[in-house]
């Protein structure tokens, strides 16, 4: 097979809003949070929606169909892509790296990156902090200064932000964001606004950790890549993944990959295959599809394992 399109599953969370309800789908909750569109994590393993393998979970034919991939045998699918809207603030919170999640949480670490689809005129997200040390960080957390220890930040669409494993962060209410992340649902929360659950209770604080695995260097660079006018643009090239946004007016033809790659609709309409792919929802170009040309035109976010 040239291409497996994934089937998405939605994610209800406390801060989850209506927007895939609106935009998507009637039938669905009110509070969705987060749209899972490629992955094979064991929280939410996705289904082939297409051809001889539908039905089947992606992360059985990551392991049964190697030539699809054609990737260095690993135990898991490496890359994890969703798109979140909101309709309140995540908590504070952090992800640790390689080493410390392999020897605390039997997972992997997690880095990420958010590429900003729509945004409120005020919504901001927190990106990186102010103290100097752990020390500092400490008592301004423990004073319950926010504002003076954390970079809040307005956001655009079109804006794109490196997490870096270690990076304290957070979005804020009435964003919508494409994140692609390794394959990692390791989080570490500092602060969660004392609001309770659906069960009435506090969610978990993890303070020890995340003050274990806080990073104290200035946080990488913003770009906005939809006021780039090339058809492909790097968004971001780091040792996980490599990130590219293509700007598609009538058809494509993908270049052959050493691996594969996964295909996020994040704006239009295209047809893949003679299937019908539209916003939100992923595709992986195998690594037996070239030649592969879509139709169709909007915006794809195309992500490329690196070598491990």
């Amino acid at each position: 097979m040239k291409v497996l399109i994934l089937k998405p599953q939605y994610k209800s969370k406390i801060w989850g809003s209506a927007y895939f309800k609106k935009k998507l789908d009637t039938a669905l909750e009110d509070k969705i949070g987060e749209m899972w569109t490629a992955s094979a994590h064991q929280s939410g393993d996705l289904k082939i929606g297409n051809g001889a393998l539908a039905g089947q979970t992606l992360s059985a034919v990551y392991r049964n169909y190697p030539k699809l991939f054609n990737y260095p045998a690993l135990s898991d699918f490496p890359v994890l892509v969703k798109i979140i809207a909101t309709a309140a603030d995540l908590s504070i919170q952090v992800h640790p790296d390689d080493c410390y999640a392999e020897k605390h949480e039997n997972d992997s670490g997690k880095t990420e990156g958010w590429l900003i689809l729509d945004a409120a005129p005020a919504a901001r997200i927190v990106y990186g902090h102010r103290a100097a040390n752990k020390a500092e960080f400490t008592a301004l957390l423990t004073a319950g200064c926010y504002e003076r220890l954390l970079n809040y930040q307005l956001v655009k669409p079109g804006e794109f932000y490196p997490i870096f494993a270690g990076t304290v962060h957070t979005i804020g209410k009435n964003i919508v964001l494409l994140e692609i992340q390794q394959s990692s649902d390791v989080t570490y929360r500092l602060y969660d606004y004392d609001r309770l659950d659906l069960n009435g209770r506090k969610r978990p604080l993890h303070i020890d950790k995340a003050l274990d695995v806080i990073k104290y260097q200035p946080v990488a660079p913003v770009r906005n890549l939809f006021s780039v006018s090339g058809r492909e643009t790097v968004i971001w090239d780091n040792p996980y993944f490599k990130a590219i946004l293509l700007n598609v007016a009538d058809k494509y033809r993908f270049p052959a990959f050493p691996f594969y790659a996964i295909a996020t609709v994040v704006a239009g309409t295209f047809v893949v295959e003679n299937e019908k792919v539209t916003f939100g929802n992923s595709f992986i170009v195998t690594a037996l599809s070239f030649p592969l040309t879509i139709t169709g035109s909007g915006r794809i976010v195309l992500t490329v394992p690196q070598k491990p």
